[in-house]
């Protein structure tokens, strides 16, 4: 349980102190790490106390290239370009190109995600398809591309995920060491998988 602490100005957890034994279903502490709202970090003054002022400032500064900043802070204002890797605003962020944690994340997607970025951020879990993202890899990107629910998802055996699969390995066993495009998994899934490309037309009608 959290408590604000009007003393110490910080959100303060009660019990940190846990026993380590086995259970049936694991204890997510929802009521401390909500998973569809922003994280909190709560402070128990063992290892990061701290005092905040009542009352706190974010002053304006100015970037690296010595220009005053000015909203909006566009990337061509600040005229930098956004590492893939930064965290939620880079264009790797939230992606992963392991099979195995896609086959974790299409089993429980909080394993993986620390909270709801797809609510929060709209920025959803996305799988880069690479040599060994295998065919966990593959059918979560199928079925996150195109939006398929519970009761349309294609399994991870399907065998056009099977042969899109042996494609994509196939392409890095010759050589290739760049991640595979969006565009070109599309046309694997209009070879192997056309059924799903006809749907969708038939929604967008």
């Amino acid at each position: 349980m959290l408590t604000f602490n009007k003393k110490t100005n910080t959100l303060e957890q009660l019990h940190y102190t846990y026993d380590l034994h086995d259970v049936k279903e694991p204890k997510l502490y929802r009521e401390i790490f909500d998973y569809n709202k922003i994280p909190k970090i709560p402070f128990n003054h063992r290892r990061v106390p701290m005092q905040p002022p009542d009352q706190i400032w974010i002053t304006d500064t100015t970037f690296r290239d010595g220009q005053q900043s000015m909203p909006p802070y566009t990337v061509k204002q600040i005229g930098i370009k956004i590492p893939p890797n930064y965290p939620f605003v880079g264009s790797d962020f939230n992606v992963t190109r392991a099979g195995i944690h896609a086959d974790g994340i299409a089993k429980d997607e909080e394993i993986y995600n620390i909270f709801n970025t797809e609510k929060l951020l709209n920025r959803p879990v996305k799988i880069g398809i690479k040599d060994k993202s295998g065919r966990a890899g593959i059918a979560y990107w199928v079925n996150s591309y195109f939006g398929l629910d519970d009761n349309k998802k294609i399994h991870k055996n399907h065998s056009g995920v099977n042969k899109i699969t042996k494609w994509v390995e196939s392409e890095f066993a010759n050589g290739r060491i760049t991640s595979v495009s969006d565009r070109e998994l599309l046309e694997q899934v209009k070879r192997y998988m056309p059924e799903l490309l006809e749907s969708a037309e038939d929604c967008e009608r």
